[in-house]
C-alpha cells in the first residue's frame, strides 16, 4: 500500500465528503478468523464497507478490524479513523486513528486498518462496555477526498515537507541521511528512532549502512497498529509475524522492552516470554511493560539505551 506522493496546487473544487457508518456486530463471542464483513455504505459515488476478525486465540487475541472499498477501480484517498463504543456509560469508547494520514485504496490494496485493534480480553470484559448482550458496536468515520493534490498538500502544510522513509509520517523532529554515493536531492529522511530500531542497518565508521535494503525489506512489511508498511521493527520471537513502526510499538500496550539491549521488543502477545540474559540470569526482574502513554522522562531514559547500539551521525532537517 503505497503514500500520497504527488505535491501539486490544490483544486479549490474539491471537497471533502465526510461520513460516519454505525455497525453492530452481533454473536461476537463466535467470532473466528474468517473474515467478517458489514453491510456496503456509500459515501457520494464511493462504496465503503468494515471487516472485522479474530486474530490470534481466543484467550491473548486480537479483534482486528478494516476499512474495505468497493469496486476500486480507480484509486481514492480517505482518512478514517474507527471506534469500538462503551455502551454503558460510553466512558471507554476505544477510538484509534493515524493523525494527519491519508490512505491511498487501490483495487489491489482495498484495505487499510488495524490487526491488533482490541485485545479479545478487553472486548469481553463487562466493565468496559464493549460487548452487551453479546453485541459490540464499532463506528467508522471517513473523510473522501476527490485529488491527490489537496490530500498532500494538506498533511506537508501541517506538519513538514519531510517524510520518513520507514513510518511514513513526519509527526517528529526529522533526521537525514546522506547515501554515500550522492548527495544534494538524494537524501534518504527518517526519525531517529525508527532508524535505531531499524534491525539490519548499522555503522561502518560514519556511513550508514544497509539503509537502502532494509528499507526494501520494510516497504513490504505491514504494522500490526497502523497497517501501514514501512514495519522495519519485528518481536525478538523469530516465529512471530507482528511488525511495527517504530513510534507505534513504543506507544503500544503491553509490549515488552529489555532493559539491557533496549532494541529488543516482544509484541503484545508475547510478552510474557523471557529474552535471552532472562532465561541465563537467577533472580533478574522482568522488564517493566510499556505504557501506552509514553512519557518524556521514560523515552529520554531508553533512547540513552538505544544509543549503545549504534552512533547516530544525523543532521537536523526540522
Amino acid at each position: 500500500m503505497e503514500s500520497v506522493q504527488n505535491q501539486h496546487a490544490v483544486n479549490e473544487d474539491d471537497i471533502p465528503r465526510t461520513s460516519r457508518y454505525i455497525w453492530r456486530i452481533g454473536n461476537i463471542s463466535k467470532l473466528n478468523e474468517d473474515d467478517h464483513f458489514s453491510p456496503i455504505f456509500s459515501i457520494g459515488p464511493d462504496k465503503w464497507r468494515l471487516l472485522a476478525f479474530r486474530r490470534g486465540c481466543k484467550v491473548n487475541g486480537y479483534l482486528s478490524v478494516y476499512v474495505v472499498a468497493i469496486e476500486c477501480k480507480n484509486s481514492r484517498n480517505a482518512k478514517f479513523n474507527l471506534a469500538i463504543v462503551d455502551q454503558t456509560y460510553n466512558h471507554n469508547t476505544l477510538r484509534k486513528d493515524i493523525e494527519d494520514q491519508i490512505f491511498r485504496f487501490t483495487e489491489d490494496e482495498s484495505d487499510w486498518g488495524f490487526d491488533d485493534f482490541i485485545q479479545l480480553k478487553e472486548l469481553k470484559d463487562p466493565r468496559n462496555g464493549y460487548t452487551v448482550n453479546d453485541v459490540c458496536i464499532i463506528e467508522c468515520s471517513i473523510s473522501a477526498h476527490d485529488s491527490i493534490e489537496e490530500v498532500v498538500t494538506e498533511s506537508i502544510e501541517r506538519d513538514s515537507a519531510f517524510v520518513c522513509a520507514f513510518c511514513q509520517t513526519s509527526k517528529v523532529s526529522m533526521k537525514e541521511v546522506e547515501k554515500d554515493e550522492a548527495s544534494g536531492p538524494n537524501v534518504v529522511h527518517v526519525h531517529q528512532k525508527c532508524i535505531e530500531l531499524a534491525p539490519r542497518v548499522y555503522y561502518a565508521g560514519e556511513i550508514v549502512m544497509n539503509l537502502e535494503k532494509e528499507l526494501a525489506r520494510s516497504s513490504k512489511l505491514k504494522c500490526s497498529c497502523c497497517g501501514l508498511k514501512g514495519a522495519a521493527l519485528g518481536c525478538f520471537k523469530r516465529s512471530c509475524k507482528n511488525t511495527y513502526h517504530a513510534p507505534f510499538a513504543l506507544g503500544t500496550s503491553d509490549c515488552r522492552w529489555d532493559d539491557e539491549e533496549g532494541h529488543l521488543m516482544l509484541c503484545p502477545s508475547l510478552s510474557g516470554m523471557k529474552f535471552s540474559h532472562e532465561k541465563t540470569k537467577k533472580g533478574k526482574k522482568l522488564a517493566k511493560d510499556n505504557s501506552s502513554a509514553v512519557q518524556r522522562s521514560s523515552m529520554l531514559k531508553k533512547e540513552k539505551v538505544i544509543a549503545k547500539k549504534k552512533k547516530s551521525r544525523y543532521s537536523r532537517t526540522g
